[in-house]
């Protein structure tokens, strides 16, 4: 399945419903703020304070995402990007559900 592919969704019902762009474009960052704060939550649980130490201490955010990445499989034997896809597609999923509901809360 495409990664994407319910983004593409969200974005499409969206503006099918009269959300503007700049409205759209809102709904879509929260979605990723809130699914990355979901992931980090997850890892530093998984990977302790030692192992965000070792994120912190990098030079750069480049090489401190890259550390993140290579703990994260090493601790999970999982792509951290896969499971930060597979969180916004969970979030994604809620939000057309509440949207299903005229709960949509973004707006």
């Amino acid at each position: 399945m495409d990664k994407n592919l319910k983004v593409k969704e969200l974005i499409t019902t969206l503006l099918n419903k009269g959300y503007s762009e700049d409205q759209v474009a809102e709904v879509c960052a929260h979605i990723g703020e809130a699914a990355f704060e979901q992931f980090m939550a997850g890892a530093k649980n998984i990977l302790g304070e030692d192992g965000f130490a070792a994120i912190e201490a990098q030079a750069t955010d480049t090489e401190a995402h890259e550390e993140l990445k290579k703990q994260y499989q090493q601790k999970t034997g999982q792509d951290a990007q896969v499971q930060i896809d597979n969180i916004i597609n969970q979030q994604v999923d809620s939000y057309l559900s509440d949207e299903e509901m005229g709960n949509g809360s973004w707006q």
